[in-house]
């Protein structure tokens, strides 16, 4: 007997051994990959500590500073290039080997119209690919378009194919996208884009459909866009395929009221019906432009949520209502084939308000900006081959007349910059993790149904989840009071992209919300009249045993309490008005 139990706690023992080695082999196996999402940088090379913050911290003529403006930026204005190079230099230093980076637009800061013209505009895309280019040299950047990356902002062409070329070559996109087909860009500004992984990205240019564009507000498919939209996704179900779809402008509504459209009504009405025909093909999408960390879901016909989508907050602090920290956003995902799935994303920021006093050694160290341009000159923070620092242009800067810089990327607190007779050890700002997707709201994963169902608590009344959502919403920026109207807003932007449910959300949200912000008044008047009625009828009992023996009507009103009496109704009756009978 004893044998026999020994055979078989061996034998027990084996199976669960070989079953846990099969299991370990098999997450090992797993094939899990990362992409940053980098959006709306808005680099503005004409930002100046001595700038006027009024007007976009420029410096003007006759414009005397009253303060000193942040080294790394002002709440009040756009991002300086130092804010993007510690933003690249920090994302090198927490995944230096990201599958691709995802840059969905907004390249150009919120300047005057006559500040702005196309040659500028690409400039500054330029700018921007060969910072990203010097920070990750080998991985994949898939660059999107953004309103205000054309002249004038937000007034996107479909049919300027100069521009788009113009885009591909003076702003050497061609050179980073070079495997798409140059015949959709050219038409319209979009593309799909297939990783070395074999992930497929939609890359839309979702201007075309944005409601501040006047240009496309008569048309039915703006550059056949939605055609090619569909024809697309037909092609990758038919193969088999997932996908993502990025963008620059979401779909759906702005949290701040109906009146706020993303996308004219007939688009996003077009392409809410793309995404239900095509959601088993549609793994996530990826958008920028709000500056805001929300999310989105998109529901059938019936009201069942069947895919949902992603706004990442911006790197720019500045916004048109409240500012927010600087930020870019890591997501992991899982790839199994031609299965893509969502794992979860890391949100890193920079507490702006706690460096706005950092050293500002770095800044001298910068050389003066005359004019924006694609020659335009500053230092960055990667050190080259030959150890010294690159300007926009990828040519060395320590030229004549220029300082030569060495910066290293050791210790990682620090950097040390050497001119060519002093040497400063400046300590960097802290870019901070500012939550996990799935530990911060109790999830598994990011899929469809983890987001429904964080909705679901979110819109529970009193919900402690709502409250730090709205924390994250504006990248832990000192958050303004929110009333039933702004949770009201922000819950039917979430769950609502389609206009008609949109506007139903609200209708009933702020009954529901009415209801039952009257509960507690109700149950209170409920208490307090019933307390009174006992009162009045106990002081009324007494009153009658005690007045039995007075004949006089008058007397035994007396008897009555004050405020009866001196209301002159009890029951919506008028004691004055009553018959003799009636009060004998």
């Amino acid at each position: 007997m004893t044998t026999r139990i020994k055979t078989s706690w061996t034998l027990l023992l084996t199976v669960l051994i070989t079953f846990e080695t099969i299991r370990c082999e098999e997450i090992a196996d797993r094939n899990i990959g990362t992409f940053w999402h980098l959006t709306d940088v808005h680099l503005d090379l004409l930002y100046s500590q001595d700038g006027d913050p009024s007007r976009m911290c420029h410096s003007y003529p006759g414009y005397t500073p009253t303060e000193k403006l942040g080294y790394y930026g002002d709440y009040r204005c756009d991002s300086p290039p130092p804010l993007l190079e510690m933003a690249l230099y920090r994302m090198k230093q927490i995944a230096p080997k990201p599958d691709f980076i995802l840059w969905t637009g907004d390249d150009f800061p919120h300047v005057p119209g006559e500040e702005q013209n196309r040659t500028t505009t690409i400039a500054n895309m330029g700018t921007i690919l060969r910072l990203i280019q010097q920070a990750f040299p080998h991985s994949t950047i898939v660059p999107l378009l953004g309103n205000h990356d054309t002249n004038p902002s937000s007034q996107m062409s479909p049919d300027d194919k100069r521009f788009y070329t113009d885009v591909l070559t003076e702003a050497n996109w061609h050179a980073v996208i070079p495997s798409i087909d140059f015949k959709d860009f050219i038409k319209g500004g979009y593309y799909l884009f297939e990783t070395t992984s074999g992930i497929a990205i939609i890359c839309l240019n979702t201007n075309l459909w944005y409601e501040s564009n006047k240009i496309v507000a008569e048309m039915a498919d703006p550059a056949d866009q939605f055609q090619w939209l569909g024809l697309t996704l037909s092609k990758l179900l038919y193969s088999g395929k997932k996908a993502f779809i990025a963008g620059h402008v979401p779909p759906g509504y702005l949290e701040t009221g109906p009146e706020y459209h993303n996308f004219y009504p007939q688009f996003n009405q077009k392409f809410i019906e793309i995404v239900r025909r095509y959601r088993s093909v549609i793994a996530g999408q990826f958008y920028g432009h709000l500056h805001t960390d929300s999310f989105r879901l998109f529901r059938d016909n019936k009201g069942v949520v069947i895919n949902s989508a992603f706004t990442t907050p911006s790197l720019t602090p500045w916004h048109s209502t409240q500012p927010v920290n600087p930020s870019v956003r890591l997501y992991t995902y899982e790839q199994d084939g031609s299965n893509v799935m969502l794992l979860d994303y890391s949100q890193y920021y920079l507490n702006l308000l706690q460096v706005k006093n950092v050293n500002d050694s770095l800044y001298n160290l910068y050389p003066k900006k005359s004019a924006r341009g694609k020659d335009t000159e500053f230092l960055i923070q990667q050190p080259s081959e030959q150890g010294r620092v690159h300007n926009t242009t990828g040519q060395p800067s320590a030229g004549a007349g220029q300082t030569s810089a060495n910066i290293t990327d050791q210790p990682s607190s620090h950097i040390f910059i050497q001119p060519s007779h002093s040497v400063l050890s400046v300590q960097l700002p802290d870019w901070q993790l500012e939550y996990t997707a799935t530990a911060a709201y109790n999830v598994a994963n990011i899929s469809t149904r983890s987001l429904e169902a964080v909705y679901n608590r979110m819109k529970e009344p009193m919900s402690e989840l709502f409250h730090k959502y709205l924390a994250y919403y504006r990248v832990s920026y000192t958050p303004a009071a929110c009333d039933s109207l702004c949770r009201n807003l922000q819950l039917c932007a979430i769950s609502e992209t389609s206009g008609d449910r949109y506007k139903t959300c609200l209708h009933q949200s702020h009954t529901v919300s009415y209801h039952i912000s009257q509960r507690p008044i109700k149950y209170i008047s409920l208490v307090i009249g019933t307390l009174g009625i006992l009162t009045v009828l106990t002081v009324v009992v007494v009153c009658v045993k005690q007045c039995r023996s007075t004949e006089s009507k008058y007397k035994r009103i007396e008897t009555l309490s004050v405020d009866w009496a001196e209301a002159g109704r009890y029951d919506g009756v008028s004691i004055q008005n009553m018959e003799e009978s009636e009060l004998n």
